[in-house]
């Protein structure tokens, strides 16, 4: 007779010594990178249209119908000439909790996660000094989900 195969927690270690993480915290994780891949592109983008405002104004300066969007597009370039440096600084803390989410998928470390938890705390605090509000939690959920998923298995991870 076949034995039953024993139930996996959040995380295992197979016969070679690989660390698996279970289909939810995979799902979770792939989630998180997602959204802050997202933010990312937001960011790049809005430093294109930055870099090229000229050209934007010039093309939407061309059509009536497109005014109200002219109007916005200054709204929006009017932030980031009065706060780049907040930019900058929220722009690089969402690369490193990128970069952490990846790197903690892959490698399971523990490290990993640490500076994505540090970068998601700085950036929710900056975010609440600023008044973000909604937004400031938003950064946490990510990685204190993670580790409610994984806290039972926690002395697994490297």
């Amino acid at each position: 007779f076949d034995t039953q195969p024993q139930p996996r927690g959040a995380v295992w270690q197979q016969e070679d010594g690989k660390l698996k993480f279970s289909g939810y915290v995979t799902f979770w994780l792939v989630l998180c990178a997602i959204y802050l891949g997202n933010i990312l592109l937001s960011f790049a983008v809005t430093l294109l249209v930055y870099r090229f405002r000229d050209f934007y104004f010039e093309i939407l300066g061309q059509f009536e119908e497109m005014a109200y969007m002219e109007e916005y597009l200054r709204q929006l370039l009017s932030i980031i000439e009065a706060e780049p440096i907040r930019l900058i600084v929220v722009g690089v803390l969402v690369a490193v909790q990128f970069g952490c989410v990846i790197w903690f998928l892959v490698s399971k470390r523990k490290l990993a996660f640490y500076i994505l938890t540090v970068a998601a705390v700085l950036l929710s605090v900056l975010q609440l000094i600023l008044g973000g509000g909604l937004t400031a939690l938003i950064y946490l959920l990510g990685p204190f989900t993670a580790w409610l998923l994984l806290r039972g298995s926690w002395r697994l991870l490297r």
